[in-house]
């Protein structure tokens, strides 16, 4: 390792650090191997991997470190490596500055980071951050076509069948492209469909399951579901910023029988993003905790008005204390 990493200090120096020779030293260390076993395959890979790695730290111009990094991500995920790379996303942000990389470059390296953070479930999560930057570097007054159009609705539809709190991830991907860059293909209904999921009401969706049947049996989106969730979200957005909520309050929204809150209430609970306490006797659901869904300019408002007084009273506290000490 110590010597090969010598020689290639002294051919970069020599050779000038030109495109061709990088390419050179890439096709070398991921040259085929004779036969191995099974063991000797994986030790070959995992030192061919930490060999690209070398290489990049000594490389000093910025397209070619992008060039590299994206063959090591590739190369992690095509050699069963991927956990071995997962830290280095966290620079993704530093190397688009860094190296002044373009539109082009931007959505090839978050498309690779993307694509290895997907293979281990522990950093799914982490993925969605990657397939939004990639969606952003799109013209949001061009139509999507081609790869950026298939990832596009992946990513929505992945969305939309998300768990019922990842209300976070559905925004965030929603602000992502435009209307105007759906237009022509079924990127559009399913975009209207995260709308509503996001902004809507439960009468939106039904408008909207109702016109497009066709769209939601396509990409396998259970209608019923769909306005099952759109119950408990409705749920949530009525809780937002409340204490207390009644019973007849919730039947309303639902428009469900009154019998049925308590269901439609163990629910949201039961899919965690709403903590109750309910009163049988007062008909009433006293609110403990809630994932917000939107956050409105009212609740700022709120917020700083209940910071403003601790901080008034934490003040008051302070200044009790210090008279204390001094007697």
């Amino acid at each position: 390792m110590g010597c090969f990493q010598g020689i290639m200090a002294v051919m970069l120096m020599n050779s000038v650090e030109t495109k061709e020779t990088v390419q050179a030293f890439l096709n070398a260390i991921l040259s085929k191997s004779g036969e191995l076993t099974e063991e000797e395959t994986i030790n070959r890979n995992q030192l061919k991997l930490k060999i690209l790695v070398t290489l990049f730290n000594m490389l000093s111009v910025g397209e070619l470190k992008y060039e590299t990094i994206v063959m090591i991500f590739r190369y992690a995920i095509d050699t069963n490596q991927s956990e071995a790379v997962v830290p280095y996303h966290t620079y993704a942000e530093q190397w688009i500055e860094k190296w002044g990389l373009d539109a082009s470059q931007i959505q090839g390296l978050s498309i690779i980071i993307y694509e290895s953070l997907r293979v281990s479930p522990t950093t799914i999560s982490n993925s969605h951050v990657f397939m939004r930057k990639y969606l952003s570097t799109f013209d949001k007054t061009t139509v999507l076509s081609g790869e950026g159009l298939d990832r596009a609705l992946s990513s929505f539809i992945e969305a939309i069948k998300a768990p019922l709190g990842a209300f976070e991830q559905r925004k965030l991907l929603l602000e992502c492209i435009s209307a105007d860059q759906t237009k022509g293909s079924d990127l559009s209904a399913i975009y209207a469909l995260l709308s509503v999921i996001v902004n809507g009401t439960i009468e939106e969706y039904k408008s909207f399951a109702s016109s497009n049947g066709a769209v939601l049996a396509t990409y396998n989106l259970d209608s019923s579901t769909l306005e099952e969730n759109m119950k408990l979200l409705a749920v949530c957005r009525l809780a937002n910023g409340r204490e207390k909520l009644s019973y007849h309050e919730v039947s309303e929204a639902l428009n469900v029988p009154y019998e049925d809150v308590e269901l439609w209430v163990v629910n949201t609970i039961a899919q965690g993003v709403l903590e109750v306490r309910m009163d049988q006797v007062e008909q009433t659901i006293t609110v403990t905790k809630t994932i917000q869904n939107v956050f409105e300019v009212g609740q700022w408002v709120e917020l700083q008005e209940k910071l403003n007084k601790l901080k008034s009273s934490l003040s008051s506290l302070k200044d009790e204390m210090t008279k204390g000490t001094t007697k």
